[in-house]
């Protein structure tokens, strides 16, 4: 009998055990704060700032998503998503409901991405394995379509195959393509490449360069720049997109195809396999009307947001099978109210995460600093900070407020408690240049009689010399 009950209480033991076991991971999935790194590596865990709050699992009844690529949001917020599988646009509206579908008349095949012109009712679809973009009006009518440029500046391999497609505030469009993105006029006539990536310096291959012979400079490959990812374009026709690099992965290209963005290291290492470290790979980018730009990682399942100067702001999601994770998701869009979406090949769904009030007020002062509102994102950065005291990106916000209302005394203490070397050496650069300006003319006249001290020493010294001098030495006369 005691047995029996010692082996019934074991059971029992180890059943309360699986169970806690289970509720612990379970919550930590579903509660799991979102965290923000530092310049310095430094990982600070965060109250949540995006929550899962709508998810579109069949797109009528009978029909469901299959393969979905690139999404794209309209100024009415409508959704248009690339169903790859099914050979089809799928619209939605602002409440993620069913609106219609755009098929081309049953000639796509395998499209990838689309864009919506407001002011002619258009929408422009990245049909990739029939190599065109083709146009249809919201009735689904065939208007035109675009095929390979004739150019005799474009390659005869050259293959065209857009996977995804947007317009500029001057009319041309813009593909995908490769290490550039091309631009063709609404004629269909090739414009030219604009945004390549830089090769980076290669030590050795300079040297083979520089003392081969002509015959090894011909046998030896030349290096080609990183291909793009992905795109989007905001309404001032700037093109944020990601790049396979190791380094610069983010870019804001401007018309003249210059990349504005800070060119540094984005994201954090991802663990593979279990035991190795490599670097991150975006795959999509979104960015939403206040200038907050959102990246999706394909390897670690996370969405990492950052500021128009760089800053990482929030990184969120990951691989999971719960609500608010991933298991293959493809692309990111944003709405005009700052809420992400995210596509999902694995689930064949999307998924749409809303700002929570810590999220928003953090946002809200990022967007007041970046437009000049110093006084006022201060205010909102010490909300925030009132939430959560370690967050890195208020106190830097509000320091870099402080320094520039010049109240440096203050933001010198900000920096230094928010270890930012590179704000706190700022901070005793201007007091450097203000000590200097403040006592610049004292300084002149301490030198000026410091120097006039020297020359009377100096010409004391020479008569009290000159005079020992003839004192013991007037025997010789």
């Amino acid at each position: 009998m005691k047995n029996i009950l010692r082996k019934c209480g074991s059971l029992c033991l180890c059943a309360a055990l699986i169970v806690s076991v289970f509720s612990i991971t379970a919550g930590a999935a579903i509660g799991q704060t979102d965290y923000v790194i530092d310049d310095n590596g430094n990982k600070t865990s965060l109250p949540m700032c995006y929550v899962p709050e709508k998810r579109i699992e069949r797109v009528y009844e009978g029909s469901y998503l299959d393969t979905p690529q690139n999404m794209y949001i309209d100024e009415s917020d409508n959704l248009y998503v690339a169903d790859s599988g099914n050979n089809r646009i799928v619209k939605f509206n602002s409440e993620l409901e069913y609106v219609s579908e755009f098929t081309a008349g049953d000639s796509l095949n395998k499209p990838s991405g689309s864009y919506f012109d407001s002011d002619k009712k258009e929408l422009y679809i990245a049909d990739t394995d029939n190599e065109r973009i083709v146009v249809v009006n919201e009735n689904d009518d065939f208007i035109r379509e675009y095929r390979k440029p004739d150019s005799e500046l474009l390659d005869d391999d050259l293959t065209f195959n857009p996977t995804n497609v947007s317009i500029g505030i001057q009319g041309h469009i813009y593909i995908l393509k490769g290490q550039n993105f091309m631009q063709v006029s609404q004629e269909g006539e090739f414009k030219g490449f604009v945004g390549s990536t830089k090769v980076p310096a290669n030590f050795i291959t300079a040297l083979i360069r520089r003392f081969a012979s002509e015959k090894q400079k011909k046998l030896l490959v030349s290096e080609q720049p990183s291909p793009y990812v992905n795109f989007t374009m905001d309404r001032n026709g700037v093109i944020y997109a990601v790049a396979g690099t190791d380094t610069a992965q983010i870019r804001k290209i401007n018309m003249v195809g210059d990349n504005l963005y800070p060119e540094k290291f984005y994201g954090e290492m991802v663990l593979q396999d279990g035991w190795r470290l490599v670097n991150p790979s975006f795959i999509s980018i979104a960015v939403s009307n206040d200038g907050i730009i959102s990246v999706l990682e394909e390897k670690s399942k996370k969405i990492y947001q950052y500021s128009q100067d760089g800053t990482m702001l929030n990184v969120f999601g990951g691989e999971g099978e719960v609500e608010g994770f991933f298991q293959s998701p493809v692309s990111i869009a944003v709405d005009s109210k700052g809420s992400v979406l995210v596509a999902d090949t694995a689930t064949n769904t999307v998924q749409r995460f809303t700002r929570t009030s810590f999220s928003s007020a953090v946002y809200e002062a990022q967007v007041a600093y970046d437009n000049g509102m110093y006084s006022e994102a201060y205010e909102l950065f010490s909300k925030a900070r009132a939430i959560n005291p370690n967050y890195s990106v208020l106190n830097n916000g509000m320091a870099e407020c402080l320094y520039k209302m010049g109240r440096i005394d203050e933001a010198e203490k900000l920096y230094k408690s928010a270890d930012n070397r590179e704000g706190y050496g700022k901070v005793q650069a201007v007091k450097r240049r203000q000590f200097m300006s403040d006592y610049f003319g004292w300084i002149c006249l301490a030198v000026i009689i410091v120097c006039v001290l020297i020359i009377i020493a100096v010409y004391k010294l020479r008569k009290y010399a000159g005079m020992l001098v003839r004192r013991f030495y007037h025997l010789d006369d």
